[in-house]
């Protein structure tokens, strides 16, 4: 069986879009450009890394991580992938635990009714270790410690602008996993419900 890890935010969930709206809302004069070239929104916000992480890790952490609007085509076709794709484990892989606020994850994952069997908390930098095959996700740094790892291969960047820079295999949505460039290609076309799936999501 070939196991799949989905990272969450960039991936599934906007904890970008969230986190920006939550620092607005608490500092009303906030300046904000529409340059999201950073993945710590660096140069569109006027607060630094440390501030951001303070408000989505101890200040307001149910605000960022509970209430983040999902990224709703990606999350509709894993879906439609996790209940009608056989001989794939879709896990869910993500640096958004600690400060004990792994539950938030979890209740985000209910409420859009995203049913993985397994949950992995890890560092960004460490999940090269954790036991899948392939990794979607949205950021430069972790796919430059997956190389170091186990080379260029079997990690799929997510199209964002904050990850430009990232040489990695680059998809514009979950669904090209459906297409025939990618790794299930093979299973999905031959797959009536997926097939119907993608032509109504995408």
């Amino acid at each position: 069986m070939k196991t799949i890890g989905i990272d969450i935010d960039g991936v599934l969930r906007n904890f970008h879009k969230q986190l920006l709206l939550v620092a607005r809302i608490l500092n009303p004069n906030l300046k904000v450009t529409n340059n999201f070239s950073d993945y710590w929104l660096r140069d569109a916000i006027d607060l630094s890394k440390e501030q951001l992480r303070q408000i989505c890790h101890h200040t307001h952490p149910h605000q960022v991580f509970v209430e983040a609007p999902a990224y709703e085509s990606n999350v509709l076709f894993l879906s439609k992938m996790m209940q009608h794709l056989e001989g794939v484990e879709f896990v869910a892989i993500t640096a958004a635990g600690g400060y004990n606020n792994e539950h938030l994850t979890y209740k985000w994952l209910a409420k859009h009714e995203l049913n993985f069997r397994r949950v992995i908390f890890c560092p960004g930098n460490k999940k090269a270790k954790e036991n899948i095959d392939i990794l979607v996700d949205d950021s430069s740094e972790n796919y430059n410690a997956w190389k170091l790892k186990r080379g260029p291969e079997d990690f799929l960047i997510m199209d964002r602008p904050w990850n430009q820079d990232c040489k990695a295999t680059r998809i514009p949505h979950l669904g090209a996993l459906f297409t025939e460039d990618y790794c299930m290609a093979g299973d999905c076309l031959k797959n009536h419900k997926l097939n119907k799936a993608y032509q109504l999501i995408f």
